[in-house]
């Protein structure tokens, strides 16, 4: 059994699929992002789906896997370099960490 995947196979710059389509997700009036986006979420939507029909005794465990810019942290003493081997973890305080209503069962 092989684990799901879905990619964005393009840069975050022009389109993030990790905000909200009415909080700057992409580009304004660019057709093709807009496309992008749609295309990504719906695809999320149906592996989802999928994962629910065929094991409905467990909740789906998504993992959003990207690069970070290396940083320097004055304040825990992290320089640039050592930034690059470390994994940063974030939920905004719990506000990211919620199910969509179309995706509930």
């Amino acid at each position: 059994m092989q684990p799901y995947m879905v990619l964005a196979k393009f840069h975050r710059k022009f389109v993030d699929v990790n905000r909200a389509i009415h909080d700057d997700a992409y580009v304004p009036k660019k057709a093709l992002a807009a496309r992008m986006y749609a295309h990504y979420h719906s695809t999320l939507v149906h592996v989802l789906q999928d994962m629910w029909l065929r094991f409905p005794m467990f909740d789906p465990l998504l993992l959003d896997i990207h690069g970070q810019r290396a940083k320097t942290c004055p304040t825990l003493g992290i320089s640039a370099i050592e930034s690059k081997d470390i994994l940063y973890t974030g939920t905004r305080n719990g506000r990211t960490l919620h199910s969509l209503p179309l995706l509930q069962r």
